[in-house]
């Protein structure tokens, strides 16, 4: 390490580092896997900690981490219900446009859950939204190529994920209402 080398890193820089959220930093001090002290109401992390956590084996971390992370993720009920339609029903149609269509959307819901799950702020809410929308989409064309099979997929979807999603929503509105 060289003189004009700090030892002690902000959070920002080491969420840069790491290639995370600086939520993700502050959680990892409280958890303690890293090494911080808190000067002034700011956090700063010991860059020989941070060095550790950097050269440790991905596999057992990331393993670790997203195992947890997909536990937590499916205690969203938004979350299972999706995954439960997607999973249950048979998604083909004779149309190969509109089962990539289809797939698509499906693909975009779970993403954006999963994101507005581990995000902040206005992004979780966003997430949320885009896939309110989404799954608004494959109502839609279920709606325009109707097909006995999926007409169970389109009323699974309009009673159980749209509601939940839109609670998901509502408690973030409430939220924000609370805080201002």
């Amino acid at each position: 390490m060289s003189k004009g080398e700090n030892k002690e890193l902000t959070v920002g820089d080491a969420a840069k580092a790491l290639n995370v959220h600086p939520r993700t930093i502050t959680n990892m001090i409280a958890k303690k896997e890293i090494v911080a002290k808190k000067v002034g109401g700011r956090w700063f992390i010991d860059r020989s900690s941070l060095d550790k956590m950097q050269a440790q084996p991905s596999s057992t971390h990331d393993a670790k981490s997203s195992y947890q992370a997909s536990k937590d993720l499916r205690r969203l009920a938004a979350y299972r219900l999706c995954v439960h339609a997607f999973e249950t029903f048979h998604w083909t149609h004779q149309n190969p446009t509109l089962s990539s269509q289809l797939e698509k959307q499906r693909m975009t819901v779970i993403s954006e859950i999963g994101a507005g799950f581990y995000s902040y702020g206005k992004y979780k809410n966003e997430c949320y939204v885009k896939a309110r929308y989404s799954l608004g989409s494959i109502v839609a064309l279920l709606e325009a190529f109707p097909e006995q099979k999926l007409v169970k997929a389109q009323e699974f979807i309009e009673s159980e994920c749209l509601p939940a999603i839109g609670n998901l929503i509502r408690k973030l509105e409430k939220k924000k209402e609370i805080r201002h």
